[in-house]
């Protein structure tokens, strides 16, 4: 149903934006579809629209929320890395030079 008034703090138009936040409340606390539409004076195939256009809202709002969350884990992951990336280098290269020379190889040591 089409909503017919241009003001946007209308009475019909606040009506109309809290009719799905409120099928929402009622399909969130337990209530099956039909007792939904009873409870809202509408039909099951509206409460049916409206349950799944406010859940591909959600989804949608989540993936964004995802993808943020994910790029902003990579940075961190990234600044990490270029920090620790000279010291780790560093110490790698302490431990691969010898400290010592070893003698050569002699009697049950020998090639």
């Amino acid at each position: 149903m089409p909503i017919r008034s241009r003001n946007l703090t209308s009475d019909t138009r606040i009506k109309a934006a809290r009719r799905p936040l409120k099928i929402i409340e009622l399909r969130v606390a337990g209530m099956s579809m039909p007792l939904i539409a009873a409870k809202m004076k509408c039909s099951l195939p509206v409460v049916h629209r409206i349950i799944t256009r406010e859940l591909a809202k959600l989804t949608e709002k989540l993936a964004e929320t995802t993808a943020q969350a994910r790029q902003l884990a990579l940075q961190r992951c990234e600044e990490h890395y270029h920090q620790a990336r000279p010291k780790a280098c560093a110490a790698i290269g302490k431990r691969t030079r010898p400290r010592h020379s070893h003698p050569p190889a002699e009697g049950c040591n020998a090639p």
